[in-house]
């Protein structure tokens, strides 16, 4: 299994407008794919900085494959929807972690 996660680095200018649209819009259209099992949507704690906020948004796929097919088909596009709404004020990376061990 693996964990697919984006962090992102959200303006405060922007950060109420962007996360009503990753809990309304985002995580229902890349869950309605069909492609992962799970998420969460966390906020890290412990930051310094008073003009962005950090959080991170993990999905979980079952195989290689699955998280294949929504690199290739999909994921490009959700990014660039993010672009045109925020720039910018909302930075990411992403990584993907293989789940060894879970309880």
């Amino acid at each position: 299994m693996y964990l697919y996660n984006i962090t992102y680095r959200v303006e405060n200018t922007v950060f109420d407008a962007w996360k009503c649209w990753v809990l309304e819009n985002n995580i229902p259209s890349i869950m309605s794919l069909g492609l992962f099992s799970s998420f969460r949507f966390c906020a890290l704690l412990g930051e310094e900085n008073v003009d962005a906020q950090t959080y991170a948004l993990q999905f979980k796929c079952e195989n290689w494959e699955t998280f294949l097919q929504y690199r290739d088909g999909n994921m490009s596009a959700f990014f660039e929807q993010q672009m045109s709404l925020f720039g910018e004020d909302v930075l990411t990376f992403s990584s993907l972690l293989e789940i060894h061990l879970e309880g």
